[in-house]
């Protein structure tokens, strides 16, 4: 399957004054980083990329508190929630590095650029990197990863595999009211 997933809250994002009450919040950012999926399950972490100078004080180190993970894993394919939207789910060949690189749709399939989310389905490279979109039409998407200028100005990456979910369009799933039934 596909497997996106973003940190949704900020519980280590450590302000300069050292509590998370804003200022300095996301810098060092948190990611996640998915690990060994299958068709029945996978693994989630938190990190921090390369952002670590070895400090015993450094909050760039820790991750101590609870993080709300959002995420999204579909079986690879194409699929329509009715008139609402039609959706694919796919992965990158796994040599998506720094240097653009284009995934294919089924062709045909959006008649329109569709929406694109993506995550790293494993951390290939000793550095961290997430996912960019460079450009997308009603064919591909061309995607690259990207490090982070922490510890060092160098971005050259290992080649990664992304999971790539795309919508025709925006929707609003509302789940079907459930039956009551009395005796």
């Amino acid at each position: 399957p596909a497997v996106v997933s973003f940190v949704q809250s900020f519980a280590n994002e450590a302000s300069i004054t050292g509590d998370n009450s804003g200022g300095d919040t996301s810098s060092p950012w948190l990611q996640t980083n998915v690990q060994g999926t299958n068709s029945s399950n996978f693994n989630l972490a938190i990190e921090r990329t390369e952002v670590n100078d070895g400090g015993s004080n450094d909050l760039t180190e820790r991750i101590s508190d609870p993080e709300t993970v959002g995420w999204i894993a579909m079986e690879q394919g194409t699929t329509s929630l009715g008139r609402r939207a039609l959706i694919e789910a796919l992965l990158s060949a796994d040599n998506v590095n720094q240097n653009p690189t284009s995934t294919a749709f089924t062709p045909g399939f959006f008649d329109s650029p569709p929406l694109v989310v993506a995550g790293q389905m494993k951390r290939d490279g000793i550095d961290g990197s997430w996912p960019r979109r460079a450009g997308i039409t009603a064919a591909n998407v061309a995607l690259f990863v990207q490090e982070d200028q922490w510890n060092d100005s160098e971005t050259g990456h290992t080649g990664e595999q992304l999971g790539v979910i795309a919508f025709s369009q925006p929707f609003v799933l509302v789940p079907e009211p459930a039956t009551l039934v009395v005796w």
